[in-house]
């Protein structure tokens, strides 16, 4: 049988115990509130876009990033292009989204072996080097 005692403090020890998890709800509520402080940010996208001011440029003129294949690659558009979008090895598209300064990509931004950056794909390095500009 409870006595009054045993009950007295069984709700002591829970009021305790609640007002502990109302004190630790109250700090992770809070917390979850605060401000993001953006300090720094770099980007790099198609239609030459290297800075959030050209990235809203081209939003705001209502421009796309949509261009003609890059001259600086070394690729022969003519010979990659086929109309037919079955054929093996070829583009049906001439226009895309491409990175024009990818070619420019420096494998020690990453501070990886040039050997193995020559093998990295260009536009995922460029924009893993402007991750790290951005920190």
């Amino acid at each position: 049988m409870v006595t009054e005692d045993k009950l007295r403090d069984y709700l002591k020890r829970v009021t305790t115990d609640l007002q502990k998890t109302k004190a630790r709800l109250a700090t992770v509520e809070s917390a979850r509130q605060e401000p993001i402080a953006i300090v720094g940010m770099a980007c790099r996208f198609p239609g030459g876009v290297t800075s959030p001011e050209t990235l809203w440029d081209l939003v705001d003129q209502g421009r796309d990033g949509i261009g003609r294949f890059p001259e600086s690659r070394g690729w022969n558009t003519d010979e990659l292009y086929d109309p037919d979008p079955d054929a093996y090895g070829k583009s049906y598209t001439r226009d895309a989204g491409f990175l024009y300064d990818a070619d420019r990509f420096r494998p020690g931004v990453l501070r990886d072996q040039p050997a193995r950056g020559a093998g990295h794909r260009p536009a995922a390095a460029a924009a893993a080097g402007d991750d790290l500009g951005g920190l």
